[in-house]
């Protein structure tokens, strides 16, 4: 088996500390009495192996670390699915600081599990907010329904071909029941 860069370096290095010793003479070590094969080995080395000295992290940022850490677990978790995880961090967080409450790990992931703070899903993992009644939300088929209101068929012929924003109030509530 090859030996790899380290082991080399290793046993050169071994080597060149025992010449060193076994020599006796003061400045052994020094770069002028090291064999030129050495120098370019030890250089090699210290090129491949130099460690750049960076100030240790504060606590908080280690704290921000793993909360990205965690959010990122949230968001790829299939039962989150549908959800923006940040968005409703923040709002937590704002429900938090106007109800003198600490917004932790535990209150936040039941704050997800509660049902009023998730939206309702239809198979395709799309939200289906229509359902509920709300109706700024745009039904898939209320271009072919609005057609077979009891009114003015004209008219609602010419609101079919527009935008759902378009429709009156009164139209949309009834094609969302």
């Amino acid at each position: 088996m090859k030996p790899t860069f380290g082991q080399k370096a290793t046993e050169a290095l071994f080597a060149l500390f025992e010449k060193a010793k076994l020599s006796g003479k003061p400045g052994a070590m020094a770069r002028e009495n090291i064999a030129p094969d050495m120098i370019d080995l030890l250089d090699e080395l210290a090129a491949r192996y130099r460690l750049e000295k960076k100030a240790p992290k504060t606590p908080a940022q280690r704290t921000a670390e793993m909360e990205d850490i965690w959010l990122a677990e949230l968001e790829a978790d299939p039962a989150m699915a549908g959800i923006d995880v940040r968005k409703a961090l923040a709002e937590a967080q704002f429900w938090c600081r106007n109800n003198a409450r600490v917004c932790t790990r535990k209150f936040f992931s039941n704050w997800l599990l509660n049902p009023k703070h998730r939206p309702i899903l239809n198979g395709g993992g799309h939200s289906v907010a229509h359902r509920r009644g709300d109706p700024y939300s745009e039904p898939a088929d209320w271009r072919e329904r609005i057609v077979e209101l009891p009114y003015d068929r004209d008219r609602l012929r010419e609101l079919a071909s527009g935008k759902w924003l378009d429709v009156p109030l009164t139209l949309r509530q009834e094609l969302v029941r």
